[in-house]
């Protein structure tokens, strides 16, 4: 399969087109991290037709930091989503969802977001800005 083929295939998402676009130069506008064994699992499959790119995953976190925390664990988070195909997905709890939802959070205070409160999330802080005099507007 060429990474055209893969693109074509429909076994795409997110989190995997993410991590096509920074192994083939290819820019994107849709960028982010697996959040549950579904997106994970697309990404897995990506990199099992491509197991040259498993090593170059430091790749994606050096282009975005939000990845930082997702690619040191991946290793973990394979074993985590083979367990889950070989049992089918009977852990109660769904620990790998847990560990996911830790590393997202961890990769987006890496990136430079703000958790103000529980379940929310914002990317830096709101500032004034000047829009001429006596104006300001939030950004």
């Amino acid at each position: 399969m060429t990474p055209m083929e893969w693109l074509m295939n429909g076994d795409t998402g997110t989190s995997s087109k993410t991590i096509f676009a920074v192994m083939t130069a290819t820019p994107t506008r849709d960028k982010d991290v697996p959040y549950d064994a579904g997106d994970f699992g697309r990404c897995y499959r990506l990199l099992k037709n491509f197991p040259e790119w498993r090593q170059r995953l430091p790749e994606v976190a050096a282009a975005l930091p939000i990845w930082g925390p997702m690619v040191a664990a991946w290793d973990e988070l394979t074993a985590m989503y083979e367990e889950g195909e070989r049992t089918g997905w009977k852990a109660k709890g769904d620990p790998m969802y847990k560990r996911m939802s830790e590393l997202v959070a961890a990769g987006r205070l890496a990136d430079g977001w703000e958790n103000p409160s529980p379940g929310y999330w914002r990317k830096g802080k709101a500032q004034e800005v000047s829009a001429g005099p006596g104006m300001s507007i939030r950004t």
